[in-house]
């Protein structure tokens, strides 16, 4: 479920971090996990590290409830620092973020160790210059919320920012703060769809794919369909890469017919 990220690091050695989980056998649903491992490999396949998650208090209260963590969100904070957002809870998607000294195995809890939802991560660094317009000069974390996204203090879990598009998206998912800019790109997985969405004036720039999409879509033989069309279900790991381009991972699961698309 969580893709491989490259960590950058001086040559000849790099590195790619990656989790993989294990479902328990006997659990009520197939989503309950039995553990987890957060793996850093070289390139050549050579393995730097595995750190086995199993369950414990430590990554949140009710674990001992659903089995071992599971990480859904993960991105590198710094060369030497991987961000990450656990799952505690199968039925909710939701749990605590962190950050993890890759080389000394070593994870600190952010936001308080409050819990969110767990699709997505990401770090907002502190203002270099005091007060950085939402009232605070901390660090913060973006995370996904129900219809919208939602940024807490780093380190006391605080909110410091918010909003909703409440029902333009359904099950929102992934939340992507654009560098030096007041855009968000906010997706929708159960709404087939994703916007973009400008802090500045609560204004939504666009949205693609949906029922309430606004642009037209050219699909991959060339044909140009409606705005209310869509060419992708269910959609996670949206991220804006520049120059007007988007990548995703298409699950190609219509959430509205309870079945992937097409067959598919």
């Amino acid at each position: 479920k969580t893709p491989p990220l490259i960590l950058l690091f001086p040559p000849p050695r790099s590195y790619v971090v990656f989790s993989i989980m294990q479902p328990l056998k006997d659990s009520k649903a197939n989503s309950y996990t039995a553990v987890s491992y957060l793996c850093v490999m070289t390139l050549r396949g050579d393995m730097h590290s595995i750190r086995i998650l199993t369950n414990g208090t430590n990554w949140g209260g009710i674990t001992k409830d659903y089995g071992a963590p599971r990480i859904d969100g993960l991105k590198m904070l710094d060369p030497d620092h991987v961000l990450l957002a656990m799952n505690i809870d199968p039925n909710e998607e939701k749990g605590r973020a962190f950050s993890y000294d890759w080389r000394a195995q070593e994870f600190v809890t952010l936001a308080a160790g409050s819990e969110q939802d767990a699709h997505d991560v990401q770090w907002q660094p502190a203002s270099s210059s005091g007060d950085d317009g939402d009232g605070s000069s901390s660090a913060g974390i973006w995370r996904p919320s129900a219809s919208g996204c939602i940024l807490q203090d780093a380190e006391t879990g605080g909110k410091l920012e918010s909003f909703s598009l409440g029902k333009l998206l359904d099950d929102v998912n992934h939340c992507q703060a654009l560098t030096d800019t007041g855009f968000l790109v906010v997706n929708g997985r159960a709404s087939n769809c994703f916007a973009l969405y400008n802090r500045d004036t609560e204004d939504v720039e666009y949205v693609v794919g949906g029922a309430d999409g606004t642009l037209d879509l050219i699909d991959l033989e060339g044909n140009r369909l409606p705005k209310n069309s869509t060419v992708f279900y269910g959609q996670h790991n949206l991220e804006y890469f520049g120059e007007g381009e988007y990548l995703m991972f298409d699950n190609n699961f219509d959430a509205a017919r309870g079945r992937f698309h097409l067959g598919g």
